[in-house]
């Protein structure tokens, strides 16, 4: 049978037939099937593990079907235990793909380089790495994103390049002082810098350090340096200049072979220095060769010897006790050279000396020309051209032609003591350039020179010719010009003359002219100190503009008479325009009014 379920419902149970029995009814409380309540599950992270209560928020314990997967989104069933009056319920639990973090790819590292890999990605994952960089080997590093980012761990191959160590061919030692060069590129190619620097004076271990970006490694070079040997000889004893050197030994007594230079010199104290042959690692060694150089004998100088000198000045023994003989015998009659030989205990050299025999001569001296009165006079020699000494008299004048005597000084094997020197003073010209003179600017005057034989003006400006007696002078402005005239004896003199430039001549117009014929202004023309000055063209109007009168080429005294057609012009003011010139072709436009009166 159907029941209406209601919140209470009664049942009567009524025993069947012949059971003697009552009816029974009771009362069944019917509660109703509730919803199981739990609190929304937020998106959850793929692969976060999550604990779903078997309790709900209003007290109903039940179970969950499937078990909890976080690798995608699915619904999951809660069925409540039994006797609970409670029904079936579900949620949606949203799984969340977890992003991979991407990061730029790391080059190759150097071994021992260090670099800092970033804490967050290209797309913003923050987190960490591990383990931390360490640049001694290539190696995985895995990048652990920070909690709450919903990202996977993810990873990068770094490689490490090991460093290449530099080599180089070995020095093993050498000899002090021997030039070293190390190499700034090793055998296998790496680049790089020694330090400290290099001396070849003691063993020392140099370190090459690579340039950057070559991922090589130092490398250290001991060089050991030989110190050298200093060859050892036997002192030679002096010897005298001249006497016979025997050859120096080409090997060392603690055994050094090499050779000796300079050449052996047996008239001169020479230092000698020992060379080593080559891989011997051996200093240069030297010694002194004392050569006592031989006494010179000393004698008094001679002076040259007159011809016929009965007296022989040749001396036997030397003024520092060396004697001798001289060869040859002494000669009065012509210069000859003799040698005094020393006596053979002496170590002395032998000395030679010239003894001049003088010819007697007459005194000569070079010509000298005449000179202008004034002129400098150079002093006379006090020595002829051969030689003799002396003295002048009277003193210089270079004032007039004088007479001058040489006297000779002592003994001097000459013809005769005295010797005359006439040296003529030539008069000077007189220049005359002429009287200073008064031009108009534009003019040309001509200048008068006298005085001599040839002529040089100066300055040259504005003149025709700077060598002409009497050139022609336009000079536009003041100037002072010098004349220099030269003689036939070549003496000059020097005058001046100025030339004075008007140039500024005025031309007058009167403003008031009187044409009655009283001889006095009659005529109305222009008026100046340059009497060259002409009319060009004249225009005279009256106040209306008309033209009265216009004339060309008018000369001095020529102009307006104040007539207009044949008739005399009225009294009044009337306007003029005058072009006027002068015969330099120097022009004046004149222009104004001016009155006539009658």
């Amino acid at each position: 049978m159907k029941y209406l379920i209601r919140q209470f419902q009664k049942h009567t149970f009524i025993p069947d037939s012949g059971q003697c029995a009552k009816n029974q009814t009771i009362a069944i409380k019917i509660n109703p099937n509730q919803s199981p309540k739990f609190d929304p599950i937020a998106p959850v992270c793929e692969g976060d593990i999550i604990s779903l209560s078997n309790l709900s928020l209003n007290g109903i314990i039940g179970s969950w079907f499937p078990p909890f997967k976080s690798d995608s989104t699915r619904e999951y069933f809660f069925t409540p235990d039994p006797n609970q009056c409670a029904k079936t319920t579900s949620i949606i639990i949203q799984v969340i793909q977890k992003v991979i973090p991407k990061f730029d790819s790391i080059a190759p590292v150097c071994e021992g380089d260090m670099i800092t890999m970033s804490k967050r990605s290209l797309d913003g994952i923050k987190g960490s790495w591990f383990p931390p960089f360490q640049s001694d080997s290539s190696r995985e590093y895995f990048f652990t994103p920070d909690n709450g980012q919903c990202a996977k761990t993810t990873s990068l191959k770094i490689q490490v390049i090991p460093k290449v160590i530099p080599t180089f061919d070995p020095i093993i030692s050498i000899c002090e002082g021997e030039k070293i060069s190390l190499p700034n590129i090793s055998l296998n190619g790496i680049k790089g810098s020694w330090a400290p620097q290099v001396l070849n004076d003691s063993t020392a271990d140099y370190i090459f350090t690579e340039e950057q970006g070559q991922c090589a490694s130092s490398a250290v070079m001991k060089i050991k340096i030989n110190k050298k040997i200093k060859p050892e000889f036997l002192p030679i004893p002096d010897i005298c200049e001249g006497d016979i050197l025997l050859p120096l030994s080409n090997i060392s007594l603690n055994g050094i072979r090499g050779s000796w230079f300079p050449a052996l010199d047996n008239m001169n104290t020479q230092s000698y220095i020992f060379t080593p042959d080559n891989n011997q690692c051996a200093n240069q060694s030297s010694i002194i060769i004392r050569v006592n150089a031989k006494t010179d004998p000393i004698f008094n100088s001679i002076n040259p010897i007159c011809f016929g000198s009965q007296k022989n000045p040749l001396q036997n023994t030397s003024l520092n006790g060396i004697s001798g003989e001289w060869i040859p015998t002494f000669d009065n009659q012509k210069t000859t050279d003799y040698t005094f030989i020393p006596d053979s205990q002496y170590c002395a050299k032998n000395y030679s000396l010239s003894i001049a025999i003088l010819p007697k001569q007459d005194v000569e001296f070079k010509h000298i020309e005449p000179i202008c009165k004034g002129d400098y006079l150079e002093d006379l020699p006090t020595t002829s051209i051969h030689g003799v000494k002396g003295y002048w008299t009277p003193q210089l004048n270079n004032q007039q032609s004088t007479m001058y005597t040489f006297h000779v000084i002592g003994d001097q094997c000459v013809t005769d003591s005295t010797k005359n020197l006439l040296i003529i003073v030539n008069d000077l010209p007189i220049a005359d350039a002429g009287k200073d003179t008064s031009i108009y600017e534009g003019q040309s005057i001509n200048l008068y020179g006298k005085g001599g034989l040839t002529y040089h003006w100066y300055p040259d400006t504005d003149l025709s010719c700077d060598h002409c007696e009497r050139p022609t002078c336009s000079a536009l402005q003041t100037i002072q010009y010098q004349l220099e005239v030269t003689d036939e004896n070549g003496c000059t003199d020097i005058d001046s003359v100025w030339i004075f430039v008007n140039q500024n001549i005025d031309v007058f117009v009167p403003n008031v002219f009187s044409p009655n014929n009283d001889q006095f202004n009659d005529i109305f023309t222009i008026y100046s100190e340059d009497k060259s000055y002409f009319i060009r063209t004249m225009s005279i109007y009256d106040r209306w503009g008309e033209q009265l009168f216009y004339g060309t080429n008018l000369k001095a005294g020529q102009g307006w008479n104040g007539t207009f057609r044949e008739n005399q012009a009225l009294p009044g003011v009337y306007v003029y325009i005058i072009n006027a010139e002068n015969e330099r072709g120097i022009r004046r436009q004149l222009i104004g009014d001016c009155t006539l009166l009658r």
